[in-house]
């Protein structure tokens, strides 16, 4: 684990991608840690995480996007199993704190037009493609809304879009 400072970008594999404002003292039952102060926009929540931590992680190579991006483009794989279970591999998936793992699942939870989706993977499929744009848009340095387009383009197509391809 690096040391990150005010100003980097970071992903929290639980909330997504955000900007650590500070390093702080934070002080419980007498006992003082340093605290990461990260900004979370898409929340818009501060968050402070321990700099002891090692789930904290900087943003993805360019060599960990590409083998993402390939994965965002490539087929879908169902899971069959109980309900249970795919919710498990699902959670697990997201909160791994992996880019690729967030690609490939949202690839495997994306419906193409006519297809019915249960409540809980419609909810999953949101969240993982959330912080997936997330991430994208700070390496790109591009929107959002760009972003979130440039994905459904990919899902849709099975090609990356060139703006995609450059990250």
């Amino acid at each position: 684990m690096r040391p990150f400072t005010p100003g980097d970008t970071v992903v929290y594999p639980t909330v997504g991608t955000g900007i650590i404002r500070a390093i702080e003292d934070f002080s419980v039952e007498g006992i003082s840690q340093p605290m990461y102060v990260i900004w979370f926009s898409r929340h818009q929540m501060t968050q402070r995480v321990p700099t002891t931590t090692d789930k904290l992680r900087g943003l993805s190579t360019k060599k960990e996007t590409e083998e993402a991006l390939r994965k965002l483009v490539g087929r879908r794989k169902k899971i069959r199993a109980h309900p249970h279970v795919v919710k498990r591999i699902h959670d697990a998936q997201l909160n791994s704190g992996a880019l690729s793992d967030l690609t490939e699942l949202v690839c495997n939870l994306f419906v193409t037009e006519g297809e019915v989706q249960s409540y809980t993977n419609m909810q999953v499929s949101e969240e993982a493609t959330a912080r997936l744009v997330d991430e994208l848009a700070a390496l790109g340095g591009l929107s959002d809304a760009v972003v979130y387009g440039l994905v459904e383009e990919a899902l849709t197509t099975k090609k990356l879009p060139a703006e995609l391809k450059r990250l």
